[in-house]
């Protein structure tokens, strides 16, 4: 899967990389797949003198297999030292000083930095700060324990109980844990953990399409908050093929998406029936875009297709898919569409 993308970053390496006399390549994987055992059979082929990953979210378990290259292995944005893997942590402190910067120049004189460290936040901890004003008690439990001291001025509590108007979230796939060791193994998509859920459909990028679970957390959101719920992205990355008819219309037949889309607004519907106040619903996203989570241009979430490839080739074009008429059609008739059988006509 040879992929030309053109990033500050992989233009940097590939420049360090060719000016010291060796050719570079770059790949886009996902971790504990068969395309793994691929990729290691394509680096003993090509007889590669060294690799580079970036493994933000990556786990131990998943850079074990390159080790049985024996080749220097290099990894950024994780520290797995201990390992015996060179490894390097992205410079932050950089990042919050021109963000700051930033901020500062635009005028703005009160900023605050919000940080997490995972083995001890989880979103519910993160969320009720903000929308109730407090720490639930177990976590100030955990504080005791742990001799963590929250600094605390006289007026602050009083100004955490200024708490947000509403709670907003994005919704793609839902989790699924086991307790069985041999089941244990983590899939395509499960990217926030978990295993794969086998009663569940998935996406050409293995994200698991679960539309009841956008219900059930609406549900879970409301009991918890009794705050209006803002779902600001729900979609489908997709394989997407463009057609031309016989009058040289082009399109895409993008029935899979109107389907999960359909599917998940029908769950949204349900939550409001549950007695669940829900502000608003915007979908992920109107316009096909480089994926933030794969650099691709390939998986695609957009209603309107650009004709434009991982490899820079493309004309730029835009083509209306049959989900933007479709969508159209949800917005006009204020969800009535999502309840009919009736086909949408791709003429405008």
């Amino acid at each position: 899967m040879d992929h030309q993308v053109r990033h500050p970053v992989i233009e940097t390496i590939k420049a360090i990389v060719e000016k010291s006399g060796y050719s570079f390549e770059y790949r886009l994987f996902q971790e504990k797949c068969e395309h793994v055992e691929n990729l290691i059979a394509e680096c003993r082929e090509k007889d590669v003198k060294g690799i580079y990953i970036m493994a933000a979210e990556m786990e131990k378990s998943d850079i074990y297999p390159f080790l049985e290259l024996q080749i220097p292995i290099v990894t950024g944005d994780n520290l797995f030292y201990e390992e015996g893997i060179n490894s390097f942590l992205i410079d932050n402190r950089e990042g919050i000083r021109r963000g700051v910067d930033y901020l500062v120049d635009k005028g703005h004189s009160r900023i605050v930095y919000l940080a997490e460290d995972i083995d001890i936040f989880n979103f519910l901890e993160r969320r009720d700060v903000h929308v109730r004003g407090k720490y639930p008690g177990y976590m100030k439990r955990y504080f005791r324990e742990h001799g963590i001291q929250i600094q605390f001025a006289p007026e602050d509590e009083e100004i955490l109980k200024n708490t947000v108007d509403f709670v907003s979230f994005s919704y793609y796939m839902s989790v699924c844990a086991t307790s069985d060791p041999e089941k244990q193994k983590k899939g395509l998509g499960n990217l926030l953990g978990g295993v794969p859920n086998p009663t569940l459909k998935a996406s050409d990028w293995g994200w698991q399409i679960d539309p009841k679970g956008l219900r059930y957390v609406l549900n879970m959101f409301y009991d918890r908050y009794q705050k209006p719920l803002f779902i600001v992205e729900n979609g489908l990355g997709a394989v997407d093929v463009l057609n031309e008819d016989e009058n040289g219309n082009k399109t895409v037949e993008d029935d899979y998406r109107i389907q999960y889309l359909k599917d998940h607004l029908i769950q949204v519907g349900e939550a409001v029936q549950d007695g669940v106040e829900i502000m608003g619903y915007t979908s992920w996203g109107c316009i096909d875009v480089v994926s933030a989570s794969t650099a691709e241009l390939k998986k695609r979430y957009g209603y309107i297709y650009v004709d434009r490839n991982d490899d820079g080739t493309g004309t730029m074009e835009r083509y209306k898919k049959k989900s933007f008429y479709w969508y159209q059609k949800v917005i006009e008739s204020n969800g009535e569409v999502l309840y009919s059988e009736e086909d949408i006509n791709l003429s405008e």
